[in-house]
């Protein structure tokens, strides 16, 4: 965590106590980042494919992401929706920090930002 310069937080939309887990580690990882608060972030609700069995709405995401000051997605690993959707919008998050943050953000090798 004290090297990245962008996180996925992913939780089950089946699952309220991983919803509850993102929360958690987001608040590590601003501690690690010595309280950054714009870090970049993506939350990710995964398993939109088991709809019947969801516990937590998109709008329940979509407030947590906005307390927390991230970025959302909703997505399926199963079915492959919005996989790569996270990834690119995760780097585009990055890219911007770092343009706002450039002694914060040493450049990495080749182009390349550490994504955990």
């Amino acid at each position: 965590m004290k090297n990245g310069q962008g996180f996925v937080l992913v939780y089950s939309v089946t699952s309220p106590t991983s919803f509850d887990h993102a929360a958690k580690i987001q608040k590590q990882i601003l501690r690690i980042k010595e309280d950054t608060p714009d870090i970049p972030i993506m939350l990710v609700a995964n398993k939109i494919d088991l709809e019947e069995e969801r516990a937590i709405s998109t709008e329940e995401g979509k407030n947590l992401a906005k307390e927390l000051n991230c970025g959302y997605i909703e997505s399926s690993a199963k079915t492959n929706h919005n996989i790569n959707e996270i990834f690119d919008r995760l780097v585009k998050r990055v890219n911007k920090w770092r343009e706002e943050h450039p002694i914060a953000a040493p450049p990495s090798k080749k182009g390349r930002c550490n994504l955990f």
